[in-house]
């Protein structure tokens, strides 16, 4: 099973709160008696989670991203201390090894 690194919440967004899931909240939401009203009341409910969703989604994302942008400034840096350790080895070898100065023997 994989490991959950980000969970997007809420995850049901038309489910209503009912008092036996917030006894530690004083404020249950109450759907009206009227049809109407109720179905307002649902709209209202499932679009304010569909935007708390999203605000969890775009702080996932910028979580992502910003994870992304450390490891490519990491591999940067990385790579340039390379080809630092490159030039220097090219210019030791260049210096030390010159074909021209060594004899060759027979």
């Amino acid at each position: 099973m994989p490991f959950v690194l980000r969970q997007v919440t809420p995850v049901r967004l038309s489910r209503l709160p009912t008092a036996d899931h917030q006894q530690d909240r004083t404020k249950v939401m109450r759907v009206a008696d009227d049809d109407d009203d109720a179905r307002q009341c649902i709209s209202n409910h499932t679009l304010s989670a569909c935007l708390r969703q999203l605000a969890s989604l775009v702080s996932l994302a910028s979580d992502i991203f910003t994870q992304c942008h450390d490891q490519a400034n990491d591999l940067h840096r990385r790579t340039v201390q390379l080809r630092q350790r490159l030039d220097r080895l090219q210019t030791n070898a260049d210096q030390r090894l010159d074909s021209r100065a060594v004899p060759i023997r027979k």
